[in-house]
């Protein structure tokens, strides 16, 4: 199955029907229809597909920053020198630019949010090393971090870091439960698009059974005639 997400998007639906045949001739039901369920990809997720592949050590190394840069966050957010999440975040900034450089323009601006989201988010830098992604990630986790402003030690705000680090969790809560629905409208229109492609293959062959009657008719009553006759 990972073999059909590294195909062009163009040739995902023929090569997708073409494994589901195959599997349901071999008698395997289970996997017929994993196979069956799978959608195409977005051109941008083909794009962080292919690059998964292609550039692999570069994704390997975008992952690992940003596991650096969710411990710098939390050192930052200690009160630690804060210039380390900043030179780290620059380094975000250079690698995601260098890797979205080999995605067509179209689509540079999707790619290098999604590898912005495997830099920020343990769970998206998991979906972009599958290499199975069928949309674009949105952004989340860090923000600008070269902007980056703490609560310093001994602040007269209330509750010091603690506030500020409620109001972060709560600004990220919030912000993932709208990602959340997102991804659940554009996965409902895939359902939507593959059910409407299969519905178009269906109807192609009900059309073509139904030629297949008439000719068979038509020969029937020629065939009777000739008997008659």
């Amino acid at each position: 199955m990972d073999a059909l997400y590294a195909l062009p998007i163009g040739e995902f639906i023929a090569a997708r029907d073409a494994l589901v045949k195959e599997m349901r001739a071999a008698g395997d039901k289970e996997g017929t229809a994993e196979v069956k369920a799978l959608r195409r990809p977005t051109a941008a997720a083909a794009v962080v597909n292919r690059l998964v592949r292609e550039h692999a050590a570069e994704v390997e190394q975008l992952v690992s920053l940003g596991n650096s840069l969710r411990a710098a966050q939390q050192r930052a957010l200690r009160g630690d020198d804060v210039e380390e999440l900043r030179s780290l975040g620059r380094q975000r900034t250079e690698m995601v630019r260098a890797l979205a450089s080999h995605a067509p323009s179209a689509q540079r601006e999707e790619v290098a949010t999604t590898l912005d989201a495997a830099v920020t988010s343990a769970e998206a830098a998991a979906q972009v090393q599958e290499g199975r992604l069928t949309a674009p990630i949105t952004e989340t986790g860090f923000g600008d971090l070269g902007e980056l402003t703490l609560v310093p030690d001994g602040s007269d705000a209330p509750g010091g870091h603690d506030d500020a680090f409620r109001k972060r969790r709560a600004d990220r809560d919030e912000r993932e439960a709208r990602e959340a629905a997102e991804r659940e409208v554009r996965e409902a229109t895939y359902a939507l698009e593959a059910a409407q492609e299969e519905a178009g293959r269906l109807e192609g062959r009900l059309q073509a059974a139904r030629r297949k009657v008439d000719a068979a008719r038509a020969a029937l009553t020629e065939a009777e005639a000739r008997l008659r006759s």
